[in-house]
């Protein structure tokens, strides 16, 4: 359907979610430093910059499949060519939008809402047109970043729930509560 459009090329962006989640266990196995928030959501980050600036040194300097994505079809079909990310979240037009560190990587972002009113605009109808796959290169577990703890399972890292040195979280509610829940206290 996105080819009836008049995209070229179509890819799913879990293969960039697998280039990232090695970083990210890379990352992890250097030792480097004690803790990281992971970078991948960028409403995550965004709160953390403006909300909780004493954290944002704690941010994983690791950017997300989309721009990884980017950046790689960049590599393959040239830098002239128009990258535009389709998904769910709006705050990825945000991360597009920001110039000073993407350089023009993705070119723009299109919420799945935004796409379907695209394909009903144009008359596109999954009837009118020949399934299709996407793209090489494909993903493989990095197509479970979007499930809850699936960066954690695509880079091969372990939460041990007894030693809270790997935590995973989801939503705004438990991420507060987990991250207050680990915090070392002081004892009297």
């Amino acid at each position: 359907m996105t080819r009836a459009l008049g995209f070229r090329y179509v890819h799913e962006v879990g293969f960039a979610a697998d280039l990232v989640a090695q970083r990210y266990h890379e990352l992890l196995l250097s030792g480097e430093r004690a803790s990281y928030i992971a970078t991948t959501c960028p409403a995550l980050v965004g709160y953390v910059e403006r909300y909780h600036p004493g954290l944002v040194p704690r941010l994983a300097p690791i950017v997300s499949p989309m721009v990884a994505a980017a950046r790689v079809l960049h590599r393959i079909y040239g830098p002239e060519v128009p990258v535009v990310f389709i998904g769910p979240c709006i705050a990825k037009k945000g991360e597009a939008a920001n110039e000073q560190e993407l350089e023009g990587d993705v070119a723009g972002v299109l919420t799945f809402s935004e796409f379907r009113q695209m394909l009903v605009e144009a008359g596109v109808r999954h009837e009118t047109v020949s399934p299709g796959d996407f793209d090489p290169p494909w993903s493989g577990p990095g197509g479970l970043f979007a499930i809850s703890r699936g960066l954690l399972q695509a880079a091969g890292i372990n939460e041990n729930l007894m030693d809270s040195k790997v935590m995973a979280t989801d939503g705004r509610t438990n991420l507060w509560k987990r991250f207050m829940l680990s915090k070392p206290t002081a004892s009297t």
